[in-house]
Order: structure tokens, then C-alpha cells, then sequence
């Protein structure tokens, strides 16, 4: 396979991904539309994946990080999976960030649910994520959402 063709299939994959965060998120039964940005990356003023909106005002913008492999965020993954509690908005705190899973991130900052546990937890190896949140942070991003195969998406605020 050749770099072009990698290029597409890494492509194809984001698209599918800011599909789903947009779907999930409409979904949710809260007052909010989410819209998957158009030419997300591709252009200088749509430089993020999706948009959170209620009516006509813009609540906020997420950038969204897929990774089949889950590489850069396993541990944050693995972390959330240990302190879930079924029925339970449960969000980890490690370093300066809070990590939820993505419909309850929407719950809680965009409905009225509140985070019934916050967990403080240790990870080690953040560069990746520290990368990724400061960069979206810097496009005007409200947080960064991150997915893997076959799992739900996780929001880092």
C-alpha cells in the first residue's frame, strides 16, 4: 500500500468517526444538535470535527481522535473501564484533565445530569494527549473526544 492509499483509508476512518460522534450525539435526547464539520482539517476556518449547537448558538467545537489501536490513550481507556459503575455517570481525573465517556460528557455539560463519581487516578505517558488537547485547545476546541475499535468514545476535558 502506498502513502496516497494510507492517506485515504486514515481519512475515511476520521469521516466515519466524526459520523459517529455526531450520530451518538443526537441521539442523546438532550436540546443539542451535533454536526459533524464539514472539510474538517482541510480548511483554515473549519479547523475542528464537531460542532455543538442549540437552535442557532454554537455551544462549543470537539476535536476527535481515532485510533484503531487505541495508541496514546490505552491507559485512559483501561482507567474509565476499572471505575464504571453501571447506571452511573463515573468521570477520572488524572493530570488536568477529567475523561468521561463522550454522551455523558454531553449530559452533564450540555443537559442537566451532574457526574455522580470522580475518580483521581494515575497515568503515565500523557505526551500524545498533552499533544493532541493543547493544539485543540489552541482551534477553539471545548475538549477532545478519542475513540478505538469497537468502543465507546471518551471526552478529555
Amino acid at each position: 500500500m502506498n502513502k496516497s492509499q494510507l492517506g485515504k483509508l486514515a481519512k475515511g476512518r476520521g469521516y466515519r468517526f466524526e459520523k459517529r460522534l455526531e450520530a451518538l450525539g443526537n441521539k442523546c435526547g438532550l436540546d443539542i444538535e451535533c454536526k459533524r464539520q464539514p472539510l474538517s482539517g482541510a480548511h483554515k476556518d473549519h479547523k475542528l470535527d464537531v460542532k455543538i449547537c442549540r437552535g442557532d448558538e454554537e455551544l462549543g467545537k470537539l476535536e476527535g481522535k481515532y485510533r484503531g489501536d487505541f495508541s496514546g490513550f490505552k491507559m485512559v481507556y483501561k482507567k474509565l473501564e476499572e471505575q464504571e459503575i453501571k447506571g452511573k455517570i463515573v468521570a477520572i481525573q488524572f493530570d488536568k484533565y477529567i475523561a468521561l465517556y463522550y454522551t455523558d460528557y454531553l449530559s452533564c455539560w450540555f443537559g442537566d445530569k451532574e457526574v455522580d463519581r470522580y475518580v483521581p487516578v494515575e497515568i503515565k505517558g500523557l505526551k500524545i494527549i498533552n499533544d493532541w488537547y493543547e493544539k485543540a485547545k489552541q482551534q477553539g476546541a471545548c475538549g477532545l473526544v478519542v475513540g478505538g475499535y469497537r468502543a465507546k468514545p471518551i471526552a478529555i476535558i
